[in-house]
């Protein structure tokens, strides 16, 4: 049976969705994937999910941002929202937690620290970073659900509850449990330094063959250049993937613009940062980094 493994509790503080020092992990007994809250409030115990066929479900469309993604926030002080979007096998939802002090950093390009959000995919669990939007999305009443796709989310008190396929997770006075396959992302220190766009660009493919990391795809065709930083990808997938992400729909996601897709997880920096990182966008999926030079 799958359940939920409740971890620690912590005082909530902070604004919407920043940053704060953090560090995290979660045991699955379904999955026997796991890694551990390092609190020493830290509890284990049984905890079933909380959203049920009979809440009162609300309309979608009173929380679309644009067609497809939906926003709301939940009641935690402070304030704090989950977002849905479509995917190719089904809906993700991400939601704006608080981590417990001393949870391990995460990369999350154009981010490195400590992760402020949980994304639940159909099958997967992972912890994030993303940058909340100046407007704040209406607020979903307690005890209520919303119902996008394969995506149940139901407001609580104090918390949020939200259902994928085969993952979820639970928010709930300063608890967050999760359950399902949680994903392995490298941590800030783990992750590898995007090879330097001043380097000489000795490769220029648009082929359909696995290119070497530090390759320039697109110039020979005069597409938008797009660098394989790291991985295994061929120029051609590469250049599909980042203008698929050029392509989405507009919508509440940040400055940043922070977006999924067939596990791909995608962003582009304010323009202050990206003058500092060099790139104006990038695309992660596993080992694989792409990135567009400006």
């Amino acid at each position: 049976m799958t359940r939920y493994t409740k971890t620690a509790r912590w005082a909530v503080a902070g604004l919407l969705m920043t940053a704060t020092a953090v560090a995290c992990g979660v045991t699955n007994e379904a999955t026997s994937a796991s890694t551990s809250m390092r609190s020493e409030s830290a509890v284990v115990t049984d905890a079933p999910a909380t959203t049920s066929p009979n809440s009162p479900g609300v309309d979608p469309a009173g929380y679309s941002t644009s067609p497809g993604y939906y926003r709301f926030t939940f009641d935690v002080d402070p304030v704090r929202e989950c977002s849905i979007g479509p995917g190719t096998d089904g809906h993700t939802v991400f939601c704006s937690v608080q981590f417990p002090p001393g949870t391990d950093s995460v990369s999350s390009p154009p981010f490195e620290g400590p992760p402020n959000a949980v994304i639940v995919r159909p099958h997967s669990v992972g912890f994030t970073i993303i940058e909340g939007s100046p407007i704040v999305a209406p607020t979903l009443p307690s005890s209520s659900e919303i119902r996008v796709g394969n995506v149940r989310c139901a407001a609580l008190p104090g918390g949020v509850d939200c259902q994928n396929l085969a993952a979820g997770m639970r928010y709930s006075d300063g608890e967050l449990s999760t359950y399902g396959p949680l994903e392995t992302v490298p941590s800030a220190s783990q992750a590898a330094a995007p090879t330097s766009i001043d380097a000489p660009m000795d490769h220029y493919s648009d082929g359909t063959e696995p290119v070497a990391p530090g390759t320039m795809c697109g110039a020979a065709t005069g597409r938008r250049v797009v660098q394989v930083v790291s991985g295994s990808i061929s120029c051609s997938d590469a250049l599909t993937v980042m203008e698929r992400y050029w392509d989405l729909p507009p919508g509440d996601y940040g400055n940043a613009n922070i977006r999924s897709f067939d596990r791909w997880d995608c962003a582009s920096p304010t323009a202050r940062r990206s003058a500092e990182l060099g790139y104006g966008s990038t695309c992660r999926r596993d080992d694989i980094e792409l990135i567009a030079p400006i």
